[in-house]
């Protein structure tokens, strides 16, 4: 087998190189190798609107256009500091101000006042006896609401419960206790600004904030919850469901077995007590079954018809007992459990029943911390249902409605900046006023948030640089890199370039924008000697780099020292140091290559994991483990993790979390998707995902490379081989990033399936795809630095890469978003000036001059609104009846369109009233 076209390996060695890539090679698998295994709602809620805020006023005839949409949103507002929760006064107030103060009726076919206060009568019944409280809000916002048949449409979408199949939950009486069809009625508005009642002054901050500290809630220990079979769907024979409250591996009776194999089937529990449940453990047979779930659905909830789906995943096919990490905690929020719902969606064996054989739940059950976790929740519920309908109200220009309740509550909406805006942009028509509000935002940090969570945009930047003598690093792969962020250096060690192992040492200075040699030969200055597919790490308190382990070709084994020697390389001294000659003997690896190695530089400890075993015979497979080396102590020792060891993963080092997050990589024929965070305090793991990329992650792969920012909480991947197709078709650049704090993934770049030509042509735009390159990150500049590699085949008879390339990703600037709002803003200001008759002169001035200067025509669909706009001041005799005056609807979508511009804690609920009733 001719190896790299330079090579080749006898019978021996094809044999060793088969079983395994190296990242020098990064060949396929061909045959198949043996290996060893190393190492409740509060009750009594009443509601009155003030007398004092309630008036004569028809609330109808002034409001304008009523919006008719009630368009669902995904995502429900956090918590923040605000209001604490004040009780409303008793019901009767209510009839006594609607028979006092209501007698006039207004136009035919609008609500009266009357009806008005009679819609938040109606509100405030259904909250008095607890129905709505049920129904209404959930603060576990990324979670799904089931319907009870394992189903989890989103909360905003609703679900159908005997509460609201009541007559106060229907759209009639709940929302518009007189003419529903007046929700849609399409009234046109006087010119601005519109008579409104007089605003009064906010009192508190938008966001719901309990009067209970959830840090200063002393959290009692876990233990095992009790529970009890509430009910089920079937059962065959007599695998009855109470079996699965006894853990009985070896009796094939003892356990749950559905009637059929539909995914209707499940399993409810009813816990001995509300509880804060953390985890579910499900047991199994002592062997591997046919009927184990493959796939499974976890609700929970106060009541069994108000469910919230709590986790979604599958069990193996073994006799292994499995934990699964139930959500329990949003936005500083604790959901406490008095039901479980487990919903088998797929078993093993394909058309068999499903079995459960054993189910043990875990949390915290001591009745002062539950109590309290539960009081904070139902304020949250009830504050969050207030906000619901403060904002429907104020949709529909119910405005005294509006600021009875809120003056009567003392909950608001929104942040008081916010609410100018509302008043300034939908209220009175100011436009002017509305720009200086958002202009402000902006300085004060307002878009900071939202510019957090836009898509990156990728710019590659090819590097040309050399040292004085122009010379730079020459093409290789397998090679290491690592990052001084403070001294901006990027260092570069060895690697491969084809023929021979390198042990020259570079660095890239990044202010001054050219390479260094350090040296030529580091083994002449008592360093390592030449090598490929080892790791290097830089420790920035002690300003020293770490070099641990290398590949060596199996037909040179024989006659080559096998020890795992151990370096580090004083970078203020420039000087060279061999910690060991055999880390083996005292404690730690053998001899590996294509491991990963960490430091954590607070507690001076260096961590390896994986990688596999360098040895004689070619035929011998072992697959390393996790250490931990003690710099200080010089010691090393095992560390036993229940991660498949593996060559050609990623290791990355969160010191906030004092973390370690390990995930992909290879081992024999298998690829991996796997994601573990192992926390080097408590040393706990966690499984993050079993196969993140059925999670919308990339695919499993081999020799991909992984950064981190910790500041952003967000990891990066650049990918190397995935495990579909053949090689050429394996070698892609796919780039990614994962949020840490929402554990999703999102593909910043891919790119396109093209042949040599293409990459020829573009070969200063962005990197060709290769592996068995490398790639770090600098944190202060936001960029990634990437150099060499292997092409595979995407460039013909080139063997490696010689490339230097600067990743810098992109996002909105606050200067974009704050130009974005401004060009909706005068957009919706120049249309007015067409509705309104506006003389031309002065429109088509306001159009070349304010709105032009605010219109990004890169943008096409930006530049495609401009040109509609224009097209209106010529066609501005031929508007129909409903465009000739300005709408408060059109004004509050406006306005809401802008709101997408700001964080959940200060803008009003995303979701709306009316989405919670179903008309079936």
């Amino acid at each position: 087998m001719p190896l790299d076209g330079d090579t080749t390996l006898d019978d021996g060695a094809k044999s060793e190189y088969s079983g395994s890539q190296t990242e020098r090679y990064g060949r396929l698998n061909t045959t198949s190798a043996t290996s060893a295994e190393p190492g409740e709602a509060s009750s009594g809620i009443r509601a009155a609107i003030a007398h004092d805020s309630v008036t004569n006023q028809h609330l109808g005839t002034q409001g304008g256009d009523i919006p008719s949409t009630s368009q669902n949103y995904p995502d429900r507002p956090s918590e923040s500091s605000g209001s604490s929760v004040i009780r409303w006064s008793f019901l009767p107030e209510l009839e006594e101000i609607r028979h006092q103060h209501f007698s006039q009726a207004s136009a035919p076919g609008d609500e009266t006042p009357e009806e008005v206060v009679q819609s938040a009568i109606n509100i405030a019944e259904a909250w008095r006896t607890g129905d709505a409280a049920d129904t209404m809000v959930d603060p576990t916002l990324d979670m799904s609401v089931s319907n009870g048949n394992g189903d989890a449409p989103g909360f905003d979408g609703g679900v159908e419960s005997p509460a609201r199949a009541r007559s106060h939950m229907n759209i009639p009486n709940l929302l518009n206790a007189g003419n529903a069809s007046s929700f849609t009625s399409n009234v046109a508005l006087a010119p601005k600004p519109f008579s409104m009642p007089q605003k009064r002054p906010h009192l508190h901050h938008s966001m719901y904030t309990s009067s209970i500290d959830a840090h200063t809630i002393s959290k009692p220990p876990e233990g095992k919850i009790a529970y009890t079979i509430h009910s089920y769907s079937s059962h065959s024979a007599d695998y009855h469901p109470r079996n699965i409250m006894v853990d009985q591996p070896n009796d094939q009776s003892s356990r749950w077995s559905s009637g059929t194999n539909n995914q209707m089937q499940f399993v409810m529990l009813k816990l001995e007590k509300v509880s804060v449940v953390h985890s579910i453990t499900f047991g199994k047979y002592h062997k591997v079954h046919v009927c184990n779930m493959k796939e499974f659905k976890i609700f929970g909830g106060m009541t069994p018809d108000n469910l919230v789906e709590l986790q979604h995943n599958g069990l193996r096919n073994d006799h292994e007992p499995e934990k699964f990490y139930l959500k329990h905690n949003n936005r500083n929020v604790t959901l406490p459990l008095q039901y479980i719902k487990i919903v088998p969606l797929m078993a093993w064996g394909a058309n068999f029943n499903f079995s459960i054989w054993y189910v043990e739940l875990n949390g915290i059950t001591d009745p002062t911390y539950v109590d309290e976790i539960s009081k904070k929740y139902n304020e949250f519920r009830e504050t969050e249902s207030i906000r619901l309908c403060l904002k429907h109200l104020r949709q529909r220009n119910y405005m005294e409605a509006f600021y009875a309740l809120q003056d009567r509550t003392g909950i608001t909406i929104e942040s008081p900046l916010l609410t100018e805006l509302h008043d300034a942009l939908v209220v009175q028509g100011d436009f002017a006023k509305a720009e200086s509000v958002i202009q402000r935002c902006e300085r004060e940090g307002g878009f900071d948030h939202y510019i957090g969570r836009c898509p990156y945009e990728p710019e590659w930047t090819r590097i040309w640089a050399t040292n004085n003598d122009g010379d730079s690093p020459c093409m290789r792969g397998g090679h290491q890199m690592c990052m001084d962020v403070e001294e901006g250096k990027v260092y570069l060690l060895g690697g491969w370039n084809g023929e021979r192992d390198l042990s020259d040492m570079w660095y890239f200075d990044r202010e001054e924008g050219k390479w260094e040699l350090l040296s030529g030969d580091t083994a002449s200055q008592g360093g390592p000697s030449p090598r490929s597919c080892h790791k290097i790490c830089y420790d920035p308190v002690q300003r020293q780099v770490y070099v641990f382990g290398r590949y060596i070709d199996p037909a040179f084994r024989a006659e080559t020292t096998l020890n795992p020697d151990f370096y580090r390389y004083d970078v203020d001294t420039q000087r060279w140091y061999r910690i060991s000659s055999d880390t083996s003997k005292e404690g730690g690896p053998d001899l590996i290559f294509d491991h990963q190695m960490c430091i954590d530089s607070e507690k001076q400890v260096l961590y390896i994991f994986g990688g596999r075993a360098v040895h004689p015979d070619p035929h011998w497979h072992m697959y390393s483990g996790m250490y931990a080396y003690d710099i200080a102590k010089k010691q090393w020792r095992q560390i036993s993790v229940n991660i498949t060891p593996r060559i050609g993963h990623s290791m990355l080092f969160d010191p906030l979390a004092r973390t370690l997050y390990i995930f992909a990589g290879q081992r024999d024929k298998s690829y991996y998707s796997d994601f573990y965070a192992y926390n080097i305090d408590t040393n706990s793991l966690t499984e993050i995902s079993r196969d993140y990329s059925k999670e919308g992650g990339p695919d499993a792969g081999f020799t991909q490379r992984a950064t981190i920012d910790c500041e952003r909480r967000e990891f990066y991947v650049l990918s190397g081989m995935t495990k579909d197709g053949k090689v050429k078709e394996l070698i892609k650049n796919s780039f990614w990033v994962y949020h840490l704090p929402s554990a999703t993934w999102s593909r910043v770049y891919q790119n396109p399936q093209q042949n040599g030509d293409y990459w020829q042509a573009v070969s200063d735009g962005e990197p060709c795809p290769r592996f068995a390159h490398q790639l770090v990150y600098d944190p202060k500049s936001k960029r990634q630095y990437l150099f060499g590699g292997n092409p595979g085949d995407a460039l013909p008879n080139s063997k490696r890469l010689d490339d230097f390339w600067q990743l810098k990703l992109k996002r909105p600037s606050s200067a974009d978003i704050l130009r974005q709002c401004l060009f909706l803003i005068r957009s919706r200001q120049f249309t007015e000036m067409c509705q309104e008759g506006a003389d031309q002169s002065v429109a088509l001035h306001f159009l070349q001059s304010s709105l032009l200067s605010v219109v990004n025509h890169q943008n096409q669909a930006e530049s495609a609104a401009f040109r509609r706009l224009a097209m209106r001041l010529v066609n501005q005799g031929e508007l129909n009846e409903d465009d000739k005056a300005p709408s408060f609807q059109s004004r509050t979508q406006l306005f809401e369109k802008l709101l997408d511009f700001f964080p959940d804690d200060m803008r009003e609920p995303r979701s709306n009233l009316i989405d919670i009733v179903q008309p079936m």
